[in-house]
């Protein structure tokens, strides 16, 4: 069972009203995340997992945790691929 991702240190992270903006200095690469996105990168700590986040923001926004299923997995991944994040070590 793969571990939950975490955030790479260190992030620069910004609050742009329901966004939030994500810098990586190490890369020079930077995200603005919809207010969405933001809930799911406020969740990705190391210690939750990705079903777990799935679950938690279906029950936010009242909604069937299989709606909101594939974007969590995008927002997940689209971190992943642009270096924000990394799977948590023991």
């Amino acid at each position: 069972m793969p571990r939950p991702p975490t955030r790479i240190a260190p992030v620069v992270e910004e609050e742009l009203d329901d966004d939030v903006c994500v810098y990586l200095p190490a890369t020079n690469q930077a995200m603005v995340l919809n207010r969405t996105a933001a809930d799911v990168w406020r969740l990705l700590d190391g210690q939750t997992s990705v079903e777990t986040i799935i679950t938690a923001l279906a029950h936010a926004y009242s909604v069937d945790a299989d709606d909101i299923r594939a974007d969590v997995l995008a927002v997940v991944d689209d971190l992943r691929s642009r270096g924000f994040l990394s799977e948590s070590s023991d």
